[in-house]
Order: C-alpha cells, then structure tokens, then sequence
C-alpha cells in the first residue's frame, strides 16, 4: 500500500520512532486517518531496535527539506505523493533510508529501506514491550 515515504507498489520500508511518544502519536494519527477507533489497533508491541546505518537522509532541518524541494506541510499532509517522490529516489541511490519530521508532527521517525542494507549496518530487535 506504501506510506509517507515509499510508493504503492514499490519497496519495503520499516517505520520507526525516535521515541516512544512519536510511535503513540503516529499510531493514534493512522487511526484517525482511517476513522477508527485507537482500540482496534490495540494490543500491539513496541519493539526497541538497535540501528546503525551508514547512509540516511537527514531531512530533520527545514533547510534540508527545502533542499530536496519539500516543506514541513508536505510531510505533515495527508497526502504523502511528494514524500513518496523524495523516498523514491532516495531508494534508487541506494540509502538505507530517511531521518524526517514526524507526520503527527512530535519528533523524528527513520523510515529503513530493508533491501538497501549494507553488510556492516545493523536493525536488530533488542526487547519488545506490550501497549494495552
């Protein structure tokens, strides 16, 4: 189906949060997005990873946003076409993925391209805990 930052159709991304309360708030605008109530993506784990890439985008800065020709309203829309643009191509160069504004607008979230993974970069699940 895609997301913010991958295309219908296209590659594989993992969506993750810099912090617990970016997940929260993501997870509560999904829902909102596709009018359901927050109770029916619940229980769900959150899962605490260990990452270490060699080649993300940084787009956290409104003048790298600017620079692949986007603005903070562009990530937070409901519209993703223009992110779904920048992730493409980001893909195609081969990066592991993309440090960006969160779209519920409350810290940063890394999208991972799975098949861009370099042999010496590491996503391993460290624990996991339940949200009720």
């Amino acid at each position: 189906m895609g997301g913010r930052w991958n295309p219908p159709s296209s590659f594989p991304v993992v969506y993750t949060a810099l912090s617990e309360e970016t997940a929260r708030a993501e997870l509560i605008r999904l829902a909102a997005r596709q009018n359901l109530d927050l109770s029916s993506f619940l229980p769900r784990r959150l899962y605490i990873l260990q990452v270490d890439l060699e080649a993300v985008l940084d787009l956290t800065s409104e003048e790298a946003l600017q620079a692949v020709g986007l603005r903070i309203s562009d990530v937070q829309s409901d519209d993703p076409s223009a992110c779904q643009l920048v992730g493409d191509a980001a893909h195609k160069l081969s990066l592991e993925g993309i440090l960006a504004p969160s779209a519920a607008s409350t810290g940063p979230i890394l999208a991972i391209f799975e098949l861009n993974l370099r042999p010496d970069s590491v996503v391993e699940a460290q624990s996991f805990a339940s949200w009720p």
